[in-house]
């Protein structure tokens, strides 16, 4: 693996049978169960479910072929596998002793209803969204007689619709001008909270204009749910952030400014937003907790880390190198960090190195600052305060700069702990999302990584008597 780049895939892909131009092999990812499942068609219809985790073996089911599968998911508990071949119903099999049971159907109870798609929110709990609305159902399988039954439904005209499983939010798109519902869903219950109205900015030059699913991402970002609308079209340069309050309302607050136009991917890694720029085959870094300038109120950001560029080779069969093409057309994104390429069968965790990083940014506060807000960081922090202090990179200015900015984390990892009455933590890892910074350092550590590798060096530079 290259030490010198700043973003990297993990060594070892998780590798699945690739998808076909004749569409005799479809492959499906699901990122609620993290599952790769490919289907094979031709006289019987063969399934493989491979997991994103290396640990878990593949499941490989047999069945008769009863038409193309546009949609397949497995149950939150993997005990039942759904799917859709038709925009009127869902076909459920239960799993027993690893093999599939007798198909039983769900259908909208909306009349003229069409299906757009299915989401399992619970393990025995099914949605069904359609474009005349939404509809929740409990699911009694794994018994002799399976039992279907109908909880809650919202009638409400539905384009397309992204769930967030991490908050159980639902975003139905109610029209094509930028007009959303947000659901919360819970266990027999969907609540209906704020609309959300999107601002395309539509240009007169420009036709036809609107959003579609291709131009919504919906994901935490350190912590809290976040709606990333990507441009509408190629003139447009930026990226804007709505957040989910405390109200339970999404909110404008963040710009992201672009420094491409064109595609996108998006990937969160270490609540970093990673833009993908397909046409120049470069990727920015965005850090919404990192200070910003503001314009109404609102934070505007350009990226901290500019022009990255991912590079993988894989070996194909018979031993061959093969250098792939991550920015192409075919390469897929899945939050938070996945990136699949379905023609090679490949699937990559997006992975950030921090020691690449602290050779790119010069300003040693906003490195601090970065390094600080990045889970499992605390080595690179130290190494860098060694850089700057035992190597002299830096002047003593900069120095007792970067020391007011750890000390003001420091001062407020001990009022938290005041305040909350609990004796201090050893562990540098802060759960409070308030505190925002994932790592603090103390002055034994200072003392023990800096000042002791200071004092040795000035030892081993004396001149001897």
């Amino acid at each position: 693996m290259d030490n010198n780049k700043c973003l990297q895939l993990n060594e070892n892909p998780i590798q699945f049978d690739p998808a076909s131009v004749s569409k005799t092999t479809n492959v499906f990812y699901d990122e609620i169960t993290e599952q790769i499942i490919t289907v094979h068609s031709g006289e019987m219809t063969e399934i493989i479910i491979t997991s994103s985790s290396c640990c878990k073996e593949n499941m490989i089911f047999k069945l008769e072929d009863r038409g193309p599968v546009s949609s397949i998911k497995m149950s939150l508990d993997c005990k039942i596998l759904t799917m859709m071949r038709t925009s009127l119903s869902v076909e459920l099999m239960d799993i027993k002793d690893n093999s599939l049971q007798s198909p039983y159907f769900l259908y909208c109870k909306f009349k003229n209803a069409k299906l757009l798609g299915f989401i399992w929110t619970g393990n025995n709990e099914i949605l069904l969204i359609s474009d005349k609305g939404v509809e929740l159902y409990q699911v009694e399988g794994q018994r002799p007689k399976q039992r279907i039954i109908f909880s809650k439904s919202i009638n409400i005209h539905v384009n397309w619709f992204i769930y967030s499983n991490h908050t159980k939010i639902l975003l139905l798109s109610i029209n094509s001008f930028g007009d959303f519902q947000p659901l919360h869903i819970t266990p027999g219950n969907i609540t209906k909270l704020t609309k959300l109205e999107v601002d395309l900015n539509i240009s007169s030059n420009i036709p036809h204009q609107s959003i579609s699913e291709r131009n919504i991402i919906l994901t935490p970002v350190y912590n809290i749910l976040r709606i990333l609308v990507l441009p509408t079209s190629h003139s447009q340069n930026e990226i804007i952030v709505f957040t989910l309050n405390k109200m339970m309302a999404f909110k404008k607050s963040h710009i992201l400014k672009l420094t491409h136009i064109g595609k996108l991917l998006i990937n969160i890694v270490d609540n970093l937003i990673v833009v993908h720029y397909q046409h120049t085959k470069s990727s920015s870094v965005f850090d919404i907790y990192m200070e910003a300038a503001k314009e109404d109120n609102i934070s505007q950001y350009l990226p901290i880390l500019d022009d990255l560029s991912i590079q993988r080779t894989v070996t194909k069969e018979g031993g061959s190198n093969y250098m792939c093409d991550l920015y192409s057309s075919i390469c897929i994104s899945f939050q938070p960090n996945i990136i699949i390429d379905a023609k090679l069968g490949y699937l990559w965790h997006l992975k950030l190195n921090l020691t690449a990083v602290s050779k790119i940014i010069r300003n040693k506060c906003s490195l601090i600052d970065f390094l600080l807000l990045r889970p499992k960081s605390k080595d690179a922090t130290m190494q860098a305060l060694q850089n700057m202090i035992v190597h002299k990179s830096s002047d003593l200015i900069e120095i007792g700069n970067v020391f007011d900015h750890l000390n003001i984390v420091y001062k407020k990892h001990l009022n938290y702990h005041i305040m909350n009455s609990t004796p201090l933590s050893n562990d540098y890892m802060i759960v409070a999302d308030s505190l925002r910074c994932k790592v603090v350092i103390e002055q034994l550590d200072v003392y023990k990584h800096v000042f002791v590798k200071l004092v040795d060096q000035l030892e081993n530079t004396k001149d001897p008597l």
